[in-house]
């Protein structure tokens, strides 16, 4: 993978930081090793690994292919012990269109830095409770936010 162009990106059990990466899971019960991790900065680069991970002459077919956002789920959901777990913590930005008023928030961010950004505008997001959580779960599988009574999310 790392000539389709993904370099640094992608980490193996032997590199500096694989370790680090298996235990930012908030639980050590959720904590998988993968055969490797793909850490994309750029949208571009997540369908860069997705490309090639599912190119069957590339990988077997036998492996398969986790994604992680705050990676504050159950075992399985965001990590994989036999295959590639891609990690979007990288893809964290928040900004702010006071006109519009929509925040746009990355997939890889966590409600905890999301709502530390949005309040130098004097707004806020329904978002997790838990500030550890990440966006992209939250918002795909579901949880409880302060607002949940309120607004429905």
């Amino acid at each position: 993978m790392r000539n389709a162009g993904l370099g640094d990106r992608l980490i193996s059990p032997n590199d500096t930081g694989y370790n680090s990466e298996v235990n930012s899971w908030w639980a050590k019960n959720s904590r998988q090793r993968a055969d490797c991790f793909v850490l994309p900065h750029t949208s571009e680069e997540v369908a860069i690994a997705l490309t090639v991970l599912t190119d069957k002459s590339v990988c077997s077919g036998n492996s398969s292919i986790a994604v992680r956002s705050g990676g504050h789920s159950s075992t399985g959901s965001s990590s994989t012990a036999n295959g590639v777990t891609i990690d979007l913590s990288r893809l964290n930005a928040t900004s702010y269109n006071s006109e519009t008023n929509i925040a746009s928030i990355g997939p890889g961010g966590k409600w905890q830095d999301v709502y530390k950004d949005l309040i130098k505008y004097g707004v806020t997001a329904t978002g997790g409770r838990d500030g550890d959580v990440g966006v992209r779960g939250f918002l795909l599988g579901g949880g409880n936010s302060y607002y949940s009574g309120r607004q429905g999310a």
